[in-house]
């Protein structure tokens, strides 16, 4: 297909509607004072129905965004595998922190309750975080990107809107992180311990993007990316919070 022949229309409209919610909210946010996670946590199920209403009016329906029932078992299976496997870095840096000379902190999580944890694993985490940035990167995105320009640069340019998508989030994050004070660089680095957390993030981000892509792309459906997703998330949320200083 010829380059004259492109539209990229839909994705673009899509990416900038995304990055403008996602980094928008974030600096709203910040500015307001708050943590970005309880914006999120009371905007992202709106914007999961819409999402939905829109993949509805798509060509193809729900099913051209991967929401079927063909490959699911398939799909969720590998979904599984590759969330435990990409939990497993993150995992072992929170039990063995080579790099910071204290054990990860991270200040929203600190003060959750064991309710308000299990809420976040099983509620908001799946439906707030997974099913949306799925829905979105690997569901619309990919598919109006897919059309155009075929699954590979589909796969790539999904996951560079997804890494974009977690620029301000990341930022923020690492902000509310020990990170600075306790991270092992060299002297003449330690200035800049912030920029080199966020571009670190937001490189993994984009590497798991890949990956959900990859899978989204093999099975046909949006289940894998959705519950791998749901995993690496849930397992860090919940390593965190395990670990978390306790007052006596």
């Amino acid at each position: 297909m010829g380059a004259s022949a492109l539209d990229l229309r839909e994705p673009l409209a899509l990416a900038a509607v995304l990055m403008a919610y996602s980094n928008g909210l974030g600096v709203w946010a910040h500015k307001k004072g708050e943590f970005h996670d309880s914006f999120f946590q009371r905007l992202n199920p709106s914007f999961v129905a819409l999402m939905l209403a829109y993949a509805a009016l798509r060509p193809g329906g729900w099913k051209a965004v991967g929401l079927h029932r063909d490959g699911l078992a398939k799909s969720a299976l590998g979904g599984v595998g590759l969330g435990l496997a990409l939990s497993a870095p993150p995992l072992f840096f929170f039990w063995r922190p080579i790099l910071l000379d204290t054990p990860m902190e991270y200040g929203p999580i600190q003060g959750l309750t064991r309710r308000e944890l299990l809420k976040n694993l099983f509620v908001d985490t799946p439906i707030g975080i997974a099913l949306l940035e799925e829905l979105a990167f690997r569901g619309l995105l990919h598919a109006a990107l897919r059309k155009q320009v075929g699954p590979k640069w589909a796969i790539i340019g999904s996951s560079l809107g997804f890494a974009g998508w977690h620029l301000t989030v990341t930022a923020t994050s690492a902000a509310q992180t020990n990170i600075a004070s306790a991270a092992r660089l060299p002297r003449f680095l330690r200035p800049h311990t912030q920029p080199i957390a966020v571009v670190g993030g937001m490189l993994t981000t984009g590497v798991a993007g890949l990956l959900f892509g990859a899978l989204r792309e093999r099975t046909g459906n949006l289940a894998g990316s959705i519950v791998a997703h749901w995993i690496v998330d849930s397992l860090m949320i919940a390593a965190l919070w395990l670990r978390r200083p306790r007052l006596d």
